[in-house]
């Protein structure tokens, strides 16, 4: 196949290429390919680099809700049936709970990352969440529906909005396939 002389791989020129989010990116600038790290391989669900769209993005939120779940009641059902095992279930879902927040975490930073974000900005998803409880205790219900409002538009933006046109200073664009 032919070669686009303005691909992340090409070598022919080093001619600085403008993006769609104003960045240079030279031809030869590496970038991580998920490619090879689809929704089949395990190894990409662990990893931050790249860029996923928003189908990706769901397939695997839904999957690993699903996978995690069915894990968690199956220790549940193992401890009720066999008693002796209930120590040895709780640690199995602490693990299960733990590789489930990673994968999570990943797939939300490859997803900030297509809308040319920083993967901090997946931890101001989260991290303002520790202020609920204290919150909620001292009746500051104003500042909880102005929580609510500004991590709902953002998590809206992050879950349904459309990913940066073309290459970005993350990868290629992942809704284009490479040939």
């Amino acid at each position: 196949g032919q070669q686009n002389p303005n691909s992340a791989g090409s070598t022919d020129n080093q001619v600085p290429v403008q993006n769609s989010s104003g960045s240079s990116i030279t031809p030869d600038q590496k970038y991580y390919s998920d490619k090879h790290y689809n929704l089949q391989s395990i190894a990409g669900w662990f990893t931050s680099k790249g860029r996923i769209g928003r189908t990706e993005f769901w397939c695997r939120i839904i999957v690993s809700l699903a996978v995690f779940t069915g894990l968690i009641l199956l220790l549940l059902w193992c401890s009720r049936v066999f008693h002796h095992l209930e120590d040895a279930a709780i640690l199995l879902g602490v693990f299960f709970f733990i590789v489930f927040l990673v994968s999570f975490v990943c797939t939300l930073v490859k997803r900030c990352h297509d809308l040319c974000w920083s993967g901090w900005a997946a931890f101001m998803l989260i991290w303002p969440l520790r202020f609920v409880p204290p919150l909620a205790r001292n009746g500051s219900y104003w500042v909880l529906f102005v929580l609510s409002l500004f991590l709902g538009l953002y998590w809206i933006r992050i879950c349904i909005g459309k990913g940066t046109d073309g290459e970005n200073k993350y990868g290629p664009d992942p809704t284009i396939k490479a040939l």
